[in-house]
């Protein structure tokens, strides 16, 4: 049974993304467990703070990491890219002599408040793990956009076509884990995964989820 490990991009205790991840854990097929985890600890990269060994929530991280099949990440986009405290635990784990991230199986998805769907944010997030020579799911990033019309006050996830589409996702990553990647010609069709009210905007999104 394959073992994803979820990373949460934000550090917001109400965070969308972090209901995203509750509900994807939730939503996960028998065959598909989900385990979370966050940034919290993980101080600012400096080859100084370096030098003085590897902070143990980074160390913490890479182990599970290595030890998961996959990893999951589900950002917020922060003024058209990757928040901050993602792109500084990516900036950690590529200084980690095992790295982690290569060859490792990554997917990316998101939900922000805005009504760019965390495009932009994705796509630097895939940017630079491709540059860490991870394996990217070769499907369209899961994009929740406005995200307050699909979750509750309490961060449940309410609208119906969004957890369908998320199992869905769900589903196609549960089957890609195995060999790792798939024909693309295979692959079902970017539209299938952007969910009612995630139409993209070239703005991108400037607010926190």
């Amino acid at each position: 049974m394959p073992d994803v490990l979820t990373l949460v991009g934000s550090l917001r205790a109400a965070s969308y993304n972090l209901a995203l991840a509750r509900a994807a854990r939730a939503a996960a097929a028998p065959g598909l467990r989900l385990h979370l985890a966050g940034l919290h600890g993980i101080p600012v990269f400096s080859e100084d703070l370096e030098a003085d060994g590897q902070p143990a929530p980074v160390r913490n991280l890479a182990d599970r990491i290595l030890a998961a099949d996959a990893l999951l990440i589900i950002t917020p986009e922060y003024n058209f890219s990757i928040p901050g405290g993602l792109k500084n635990a990516l900036d950690w784990l590529s200084r980690d002599p095992r790295q982690p991230l290569q060859r490792c199986l990554v997917a990316v998805a998101g939900a922000t408040l805005g009504t760019g769907g965390t495009r932009q944010a994705q796509a630097a997030v895939r940017h630079v793990l491709h540059g860490l020579g991870a394996h990217c799911l070769p499907l369209p990033p899961l994009e929740i956009a406005q995200a307050r019309r699909h979750f509750d006050r309490a961060g449940r996830l309410t609208d119906p076509a969004t957890r369908a589409g998320l199992e869905d996702y769900l589903s196609h990553l549960g089957a890609w884990l195995p060999a790792g990647d798939g024909p693309l010609d295979s692959q079902p069709s970017p539209d299938r995964f952007r969910l009612p009210g995630s139409n993209l905007h070239p703005r991108g999104d400037r607010t926190p989820a």
